[in-house]
């Protein structure tokens, strides 16, 4: 894809016209069932987002990669249904180091994320469940970005747990 006459605002604050951009990439989806209790799922997207003019007062050159678009952004599930309704879930996020500033001099490192879900029926119409969200409770950013003349990084949530319960009526 080819974006011309693109407007966005800058790191500085201020409103750039007449930007252009090229974007280039592949988004996989796989589903690998190896019997009838495990499979693995994935999600993949590979992406290359750059600017396609120069723009001197941001520091801007032709073929810099977007600030803030990783190339890498994958999702991978690992799930167990040992019985029928029950499911164990691990899930791994993935994000790619990317440029946080339009010269592509400051990078975030990007990040792995880990969670872990499980959900069993009681009878019938009765499920619990347990989520856990970041497992390893690892400091990460939902975005990140160097503006102003620092980092800014908005942050995700911290290890999170969550009991459920489900009735079906």
């Amino acid at each position: 894809m080819k974006k011309e006459n693109y407007f966005f605002r800058d790191s500085q604050g201020f409103n750039v016209e007449n930007g252009k951009t090229t974007h280039r990439g592949l988004e996989i989806n796989i589903i690998a069932e190896f019997n009838e209790f495990f499979q693995i799922e994935n999600s993949t997207s590979f992406a290359e987002h750059e600017y396609d003019f120069d723009h001197l007062p941001n520091g801007i050159k032709s073929g810099n990669q977007i600030d803030s678009a990783p190339e890498l952004i994958a999702n991978t599930r690992f799930i167990y249904s040992p019985k029928e309704g029950t499911r164990i879930e691990l899930e791994w996020e993935k994000i790619d180091s990317y440029p946080v500033d339009e010269r592509n001099t400051h990078f975030y490192k990007g990040h792995n994320v880990i969670n872990l879900r499980a959900k069993t029926p009681i009878n019938e119409n009765l499920s619990i469940g347990i989520y856990i969200n970041n497992v390893a409770d690892k400091y990460y950013a939902n975005r990140a970005d160097f503006a102003f003349g620092s980092y800014r990084y908005f942050v995700g949530q911290k290890r999170e747990f969550y009991l459920m319960i489900e009735s079906k009526f």
